[in-house]
């Protein structure tokens, strides 16, 4: 990351502000994801330059049970390992959630799109499956 950095790449930490203030490798630049990212990036990184992103990994954390976890730029070319029926998609922030429903949709499948808290689906009756690393 260093050699990035040093080469004048822009190397860009994607944590909140508040984590990046508390600690962040020196010469990475806080963009983050808590925020308009794309917008102020996409505006202020010069046209063509190396951009590296850098961003907290969840690690181990509970999920839905019989969850399957596509990262949105994968879907298009993973859309058969959706299950059949009608499929249930949920992100942290609602904004992928809505890219993944009309994705889906597009390629003909009942969508449901939750744009509710995770928080709260224990409450809601499904069941979490804890401890199970997510990739």
């Amino acid at each position: 990351m260093h050699a990035r950095i040093a080469a004048g790449e822009w190397v860009v930490d994607l944590r909140s502000r508040k984590a990046f203030a508390h600690r962040h490798l020196a010469g990475t630049l806080s963009f983050g994801l808590d925020g308009p990212m794309s917008t102020w990036l996409g505006w202020m990184a010069p046209w063509g330059a190396p951009i590296t992103l850098l961003g907290e990994t969840a690690g181990r954390a509970g999920h839905l049970a019989d969850a399957v976890h596509i990262p949105l730029p994968d879907l298009p070319a993973r859309l058969g390992e959706v299950p059949a029926g009608t499929v249930w998609v949920h992100c942290g922030s609602g904004y992928r959630a809505a890219a993944a429903t009309s994705l889906l949709q597009r390629a003909g499948r009942r969508v449901v799109h939750i744009d509710d808290a995770y928080a709260k689906a224990a409450a809601a009756g499904l069941t979490i499956v804890n401890g199970e690393e997510i990739r």
